[in-house]
């Protein structure tokens, strides 16, 4: 027994030296100090400028004007939709193409700018690089969502956070204008985190690796002449895996594809009953992995009671701002004094199923409360964040389980999951370890118990 026991304790040490390296490791999701400029007033800037210092295409190739420019499917993002986009500094935040399509939730205290402005904070998308005095610099809509004014240099805290994704999910785009069997050009958008590996999926299942281009994070590669239906496999920043199938092959250039085999310019009868199908399935924007991510959070917050100590300081509401009476079937929950109460971003008529749960509530930050609605075949909300742009089915909102210093359940990455989990796993290696130890002692001491009584003589 004493032998299973010491065994038990040896164990459980092991184990919680390994979780409490690895937790020690681990990068923290805190926000960094950093500074932003103003990118450009134009609202298409993402496609390019007459402007020398606005420069041309976005880098990233989310809106190559070759190829559609605002109507690519490469821009179907609710942050290029919505303006809430920047460029990154191309000697440091860029890093080589890496951060095409990472979002950041940037935040201004109200203090510090050379042009005035407010306290305010939003999430943004990075579509492009650039030299710049800071890290981010930002489209108009974005820039002012942020800090109120229009122009200037001003302080921020920003930290990366996983991105919404409209309905569709993903989208593979060719970027090789001629239809080629043996060399392709690719974008991966409209994804919670960038592909860190990707790889063409033949139609007899072999793989061909692709290699990210440094100067704009889109793929390419030599094929081996494959045709008929091809996919798509990636490795994505956050651990997970995402796929594209049942792609005709090889395209021109332009042509789109979202994760459930849909094409965007396939043209003719094929791409009729592909939209047919679209319609019968549900939405692929958000993956099993990254909702078990999500639940792991809810959990783990609940047993712990924190999540992270994040140092962005969301802007008070403004006074003026009243909470009108809520419909005598609904409860809505008490809200923080850190979120404003009101929705910006008007409910449409048809929007929200009577079968489904409708409130109000600041889901993507900003401090404004969102028309949100949940029920059976997904949810979604009006981000006034993002020009009140509508995310359902693949909008999931969980700012009820924050408190007012913690970033919305939403934009919490499967990394900081992974995190959270970690630090329950030490929190429970360690009681065990101390249940091991306890049982051992006891042991020890029955035993020395029971030697004492058997040199202790009994009275006659």
């Amino acid at each position: 027994m004493q032998g299973l026991a010491l065994k038990g304790l040896r164990l459980m040490t092991s184990a919680f030296l390994h979780w409490a390296f690895v937790l020690i490791a681990m990068r923290r999701a805190r926000a960094v100090k950093g500074k932003m400029t103003m990118w450009s007033l134009r609202d298409d800037v993402i496609i390019g400028s007459t402007i020398d210092h606005e420069g041309g295409p976005s880098a990233c190739s989310f809106a190559d004007p070759k190829f559609g420019g605002l109507d690519s499917s490469a821009a179907s993002s609710p942050y290029i939709k919505s303006k809430m986009y920047c460029a990154a500094n191309s000697l440091g935040m860029f890093d080589d193409g890496k951060a095409c399509g990472k979002c950041f939730r940037i935040a201004h205290d109200g203090a510090g700018g050379t042009d005035g402005g407010r306290a305010g904070n939003a999430v943004i998308q990075i579509v492009n690089s650039g030299d710049m005095e800071g890290n981010f610099d930002c489209q108009v809509t974005a820039f002012e969502a942020i800090t109120g004014a229009r122009t200037g240099v001003f302080p921020i805290d920003f930290v990366e956070v996983a991105c919404d994704t409209d309905s569709r999910g993903g989208m593979a785009t060719v970027l090789e204008e001629k239809a080629n069997a043996y060399f392709t050009k690719m974008v991966f958008s409209n994804l919670p985190t960038p592909a860190i590996s990707a790889a063409l999926v033949t139609e007899t299942g072999g793989k061909v690796p692709l290699t990210m281009m440094s100067c704009c994070g889109t793929w390419q590669g030599q094929l081996q002449g494959d045709s008929g239906k091809v996919g798509f496999e990636l490795k994505l920043e956050d651990g997970t895996t995402t796929t594209f199938s049942n792609m005709p092959w090889p395209q021109n250039g332009g042509t789109g594809w979202d994760q459930s085999g849909y094409c965007d310019s396939c043209g003719g009868e094929q791409q009729q009953q592909q939209q047919q199908q679209q319609q019968q399935q549900p939405s692929a924007g958000v993956t099993e992995d990254h909702l078990l991510a999500r639940e792991i959070v809810k959990a783990s917050m609940l047993l712990n009671g924190t999540l992270l100590n994040a140092s962005i300081v969301q802007p008070a509401p403004a006074a003026s701002i009243v909470q009108p009476a809520p419909a005598a079937s609904i409860v809505q929950p008490a809200p923080s004094p850190a979120y404003a109460t009101v929705s910006a971003c008007p409910r449409p008529a048809d929007w929200c199923h009577v079968t489904d749960h409708y409130t109000e509530t600041d889901c993507d930050g900003d401090g404004i409360a969102d028309p949100q609605c949940s029920g059976p075949y997904g949810s979604g909300y009006l981000g006034s964040a993002h020009g009140c742009y509508d995310n359902w089915p693949s909008g999931y909102c969980h700012a009820a389980l924050a408190s007012e210093n913690l970033f919305s359940m939403e934009y919490v990455s499967l990394g900081v999951a992974r995190g959270v989990v970690i630090r329950v796993l030490c929190t429970v290696s360690i009681a065990v370890a101390v249940v091991a130890g306890a049982v051992l002692g006891f042991q020890r001491w029955r035993q020395a118990s029971s030697l004492s009584s058997q040199l202790i003589p009994s009275e006659e």
